[in-house]
This record gives C-alpha cells, structure tokens and sequence, in this order.
C-alpha cells in the first residue's frame, strides 16, 4: 500500500500458515531444538519430536522435506552409505507428490539415494563445501510425470 503522508512504500509479506515439524534419532539434538523453539517463542508454529527416518510414513498433505544427514565429517553413523540408501528408499515409497531437500558433503553419498536431483545449490557447511539438492517424488514413470 501507499503512505502519501510519509511517502514510504510498504508491501505485505504472505502469511505463512504451515506447521513445521523437526525430526531427529538423536535425544540431545531433540531437546536442544527443542529448547530453542520455546525461546524462539514458536512453540504454537514448530513440533520437535525424536523419530528415525526409516519410520517415516507419506505425510497426509503436500510436503517439503528438508535434512542435514550425518556425512561422517562432525557426525558419525555405522553404516553411512547404507543410511542414505534408505533415505532414497524412504523417497521412494513413503513421499510420493512431496520434494525434498538433502544437504550433504560428498558425491558417494547423493549416489546412494538413487533419485537424480532437480537442483543442485552448492553451499557453505562452516568450511565444507557442500551441495542442497533438491529431489522430487512423484508415484508415475518420469515420462507421465513430465507431461
């Protein structure tokens, strides 16, 4: 809208009206989220709760995924290939119609999730030189999905 009085212009941002949910396995991310949440004042807008990806199930409405998983830099896992092969399988099956947003540090891993990416972002983790790919899942051929 238009202030003649002062003669600044100002716009409305759109409303953001989604609810927010983090995920984590680990206890002490959980809470420390958690804490930061409340300070945050946004207890009403996110919902921080420890859940493994591997139970995730098709979320009942259109979804962005957005995940930081271990990269065996900071955070170690057993089996880290083997972790981003499910989360490629989780796409898979349980995200149909969703996208998701993986960051991650190297190519051996992005290879196991077994989706080609639609972008690729390259970015900054502190001093690791990492990429944001962005995946979409639709549940038909690509052919039938493209058209």
């Amino acid at each position: 809208r238009d202030s003649s009085v002062t003669g600044v212009q100002t716009c409305a941002l759109p409303i953001f009206e989604h609810h927010i949910y983090g995920y984590d396995i680990d206890m002490k991310a959980v809470n420390t989220a958690a804490l930061n949440v409340r300070a945050a004042g946004m207890t009403k807008d996110i919902t921080i709760a420890q859940k493994d990806f591997k139970d995730f199930e098709q979320p009942a409405e259109k979804s962005i995924i957005v995940m930081n998983p271990p990269y065996g830099e900071r955070i170690s896992t057993p089996n880290l290939l083997g972790t981003y092969k499910m989360i490629g399988e989780r796409f898979k099956k349980a995200f149909a119609g969703n996208e998701a947003w993986v960051l991650s540090y190297r190519e051996e891993c992005f290879e196991q999730i077994g989706l080609k990416p639609s972008i690729k972002i390259p970015v900054f983790n502190g001093s690791l030189e990492c990429e944001f790919r962005k995946y979409v899942m639709f549940g038909a051929k690509m052919k039938t999905f493209r058209s």
